[in-house]
């Protein structure tokens, strides 16, 4: 009987053991339970978090890229303007040149004219009307 005193004492003992490791093993499955949810919530938040910053990402790349073509426009206006400016002051120096050279084929003509007056003794010359040279 002693015996199975002894059996029934090592299978109680065993059968403690046993509970006490099961509680154990569930105590540390809840805890992993536990922190599986908590990672998991990490993670939602964490893609909710991505989702948001890849969505002002985005945003930001469509106001670059409105940026970027306004910038194209106003760079093209620039240089339709230079190139009109271009244009004019090409006018501008054509057209000096021309004053220039008019002026000074009359004043060409207009010495020629005063000589060929005084030749003729049409009217006396500008020099001699008052003593200073006249400026046309």
């Amino acid at each position: 009987e002693q015996k199975k005193d002894g059996d029934l004492e090592n299978a109680l003992a065993h059968g403690r053991y046993l509970e006490a490791a099961l509680n154990s093993k569930a105590a540390a499955h809840t805890k992993l339970l536990s922190e599986t949810k908590r990672l998991n919530n990490k993670i939602t938040d964490l893609q909710s978090q991505l989702e948001k910053k890849i969505g002002h990402c985005q945003e930001l790349e469509r106001t670059l890229d409105r940026e970027r073509e306004g910038w194209q426009q106003k760079c093209s206006q620039k240089e339709q303007e230079q190139q009109k400016m271009r244009s004019q002051l090409q006018e501008y120096q054509d057209l000096l040149g021309d004053q220039l050279a008019l002026d000074v084929e009359i004043n060409t003509y207009r010495k020629m004219l005063e000589v060929e007056e005084q030749r003729l003794m049409l009217c006396p010359s500008p020099s001699q009307h008052n003593g200073l040279p006249q400026s046309r």
